[in-house]
């Protein structure tokens, strides 16, 4: 009779803390009468559970999902590029001690973390040998400059589903955040797993899909539903895997919270609301925002960024930036509410010709209107482009006659014109350097500053004479200059 094995799997919950305890309902519910029929079910976390935009993950550094996992009785954890990259490298051994399970992820480097990390897991099952082993994707420049180490995962990943199968697995299943297209390629290339639980790309997989002789299955986003992944494998001489099922449970969005999840939120938020209450700055009066036009908070960001990078140039979009600050004590939850983005600012060299293109490019409604996706963005609109230690004369081409659109027609860079052929150390938000203009950039072309541009704002608020530097406007209409 054939063995069956039963995976639950969830990924990108970015710290829907409500909605995961939601989920964990069901999933108990589900685990359990498995179990007590005499079934093998294993429950895997595929990463980015942890995303600091929210207040509580984000004044506890990821503990909170950690022991939420732990209370949900995980079996492994793949770190998801969020849990790598906005957390920081110290703090992810505390991370494992509260999961209470194996941290697999085989391309992660670093002190603190075990060799069975590396290794993978070989769990029995009826007879069966299941092994298990994970990766995620990776960053070379950015998790460099946090110092993480996290090596090529095509590269490992080949290594331990070879290594895995070689210790005796029958069954290989790869815990992957790399994403639908990185996971099809490796299935379709040969790689010697027989299932992969993916992540990263927010894909809905009801019924997976079939990549070459792999299976691929992945469960959306944000706690909306979890995978039911079910291996049919013959005990003959070797056993075989006769099928792979997988479907998505969809979670009651108004359902009740578990309880022993719910409790670790509340024991977390106490200590949480008094992290985000201390206090960052004093504003004598509000500093205004607005996605689509200039935006003061924005300003006061690419200064405070062109200061800490000595860079001549630092351009920002208005949709890293939330909403307006009030006159009065800004706390660390209105840096957080204000800033949630975990992005970083890329240091570069532009020619001159380069920095037109791109500053004439965003006068363009439709290019600032447009939605944004990636790179830690967490706004909707991309918004204005924004500039410190330039100025940009510009006319908005209407009236023109038909057809004029946004005209650039003088950017300076400190009292000079802009020259085609200079070179300009420029600091560009992360977004605008890896995705709206990654041609411009090579792998030896760029470096990341170390810092989240919310913080780099929170330090700008914290300095009264950047506050009153940010009221200076940077874009002039043409015919008004210097009236």
């Amino acid at each position: 009779m054939p063995v069956r094995i039963h995976l639950l799997h969830t990924n990108d919950v970015h710290s829907e803390l409500a909605a995961f305890a939601r989920l964990v309902v069901p999933l108990r519910q589900l685990r359990d009468l498995l179990v007590a029929a005499g079934e093998c079910v294993f429950t895997f976390d595929i990463g980015d559970h942890v995303d600091t935009s929210d207040p509580v993950t984000q004044a506890t550094r990821g503990l909170v999902n950690a022991d939420m996992l732990a209370a949900a009785g995980y079996d492994g954890w793949v770190f998801g590029n969020n849990e790598s990259l906005t957390v920081a490298p110290a703090d992810w051994p505390a991370l494992l001690s509260h999961a209470h399970m194996p941290l697999l992820c085989s391309n992660l480097h670093h002190a603190g973390v075990t060799e069975q990390t590396r290794e993978g897991q070989l769990y029995p099952c009826h007879g069966v040998t299941l092994g298990v082993f994970g990766v995620t994707v990776q960053y070379s420049k950015l998790h460099q400059a946090i110092g993480a180490g996290v090596s090529d995962p095509v590269q490992e990943a080949w290594n331990r589903a070879r290594t895995l199968r070689e210790q005796g697995a029958d069954l290989v299943v790869m815990l992957s955040h790399l994403g639908l297209r990185e996971d099809q390629s490796l299935a379709s290339a040969g790689l010697p797993v027989d299932v992969i639980l993916g992540g990263h790309t927010h894909h809905f997989l009801d019924g997976g899909q079939l990549s070459g002789k792999t299976y691929i299955c992945q469960a959306g986003k944000y706690a909306i539903a979890f995978g039911h992944t079910i291996l049919e494998v013959a005990l003959d001489r070797q056993p075989v895997l006769l099928s792979a099922r997988s479907q998505l449970v969809y979670v009651d969005r108004t359902g009740p919270p578990d309880d022993l999840v719910q409790s670790v939120v509340r024991s977390h938020r106490a200590m949480a609301d008094n992290a985000l209450a201390s206090p960052v700055a004093t504003l004598a009066v509000r500093l205004e925002h607005e996605v689509l036009g200039e935006s003061l908070v924005v300003n006061l960001l690419c200064d405070q960024l062109r200061a800490e990078t000595g860079a001549d140039v630092a351009i920002c979009i208005g949709g890293v930036v939330a909403g307006s600050f009030r006159a009065g004590v800004v706390r660390q939850r209105d840096i957080l509410a204000n800033c949630p983005t975990p992005m970083r600012a890329v240091v570069c060299d532009l020619t001159g010709q380069e920095l037109r293109a791109l500053v004439a490019d965003s006068l363009h409604p439709s290019w600032a209107a447009r939605q944004g996706f990636g790179y830690g963005f967490r706004g909707y609109c991309v918004g204005r482009l924004h500039v410190s230690g330039g100025r940009i004369v510009w006319n908005s081409g209407t009236g023109a006659g038909d057809g004029a659109g946004p005209v650039l027609h003088q950017f300076f860079v400190g009292h000079q014109l802009v020259f085609d052929d200079s070179v300009y150390r420029v600091a560009l938000c992360e977004y605008i350097a890896l995705g709206l203009y990654s041609h411009l950039f090579d792998e030896e072309g760029f470096r990341y500053n170390s810092g989240l541009l919310r913080d780099v704002l929170a330090r700008g608020l914290a300095d009264s004479s950047r506050v009153s530097e940010a009221r200076s406007l940077r874009y002039e209409t043409f015919g008004e200059v210097g009236r």
